[in-house]
């Protein structure tokens, strides 16, 4: 069965009931809370991420990508949404949470790593970071272990 093709006034009539749809605060806020719900279930973060991952290995698709971070419209609709984020302390302790989470996990590869070392071993790796101007996180470092 074919459907007829819209006419333009019927675009318009459709593109004006999307918009009225949309811009209802709490049409926005149930969308919301039924998307946070779909990505809750299991499996579903790691499959977007899956897809998107081979898309990205797609020159074609890397390159759209690109060339959409490039535009000035686009950064600047990012960096209105990052402030916007980041004005909620929530937000920002949950970023914060994260980085002290990778930091813990970087530390304990380290610690555990440390523990492998004999001592020249570690000599050696506290010298390259001395020599690497890392001489406030060598005292750290030792103390770390």
């Amino acid at each position: 069965m074919k459907h007829a093709r819209h006419t333009d006034e019927s675009r318009q009539s459709i593109r004006v009931a999307l918009v009225k749809h949309w811009s209802d605060p709490e049409v926005r806020v149930r969308h919301g809370e039924l998307t946070k719900g779909r990505m809750a279930r299991p499996g579903v973060s790691e499959r977007i991420a899956e897809r998107t991952k081979v898309a990205m290995a797609d020159p074609v698709v890397a390159a759209r990508h690109r060339a959409a971070l490039a535009r000035p419209e686009t950064r600047a609709k990012i960096s209105a949404r990052t402030k916007q984020a980041m004005a909620d302390p929530a937000v920002r302790e949950r970023i914060r949470d994260g980085m002290t989470r990778a930091r813990e996990g970087t530390l304990a590869e380290l610690r555990a790593l440390w523990r492998r070392l004999d001592r020249c071993g570690r000599a050696r790796f506290l010298s390259e970071i001395g020599a690497r101007g890392g001489a406030g996180e060598r005292g750290a470092t030792s103390r770390a272990a």
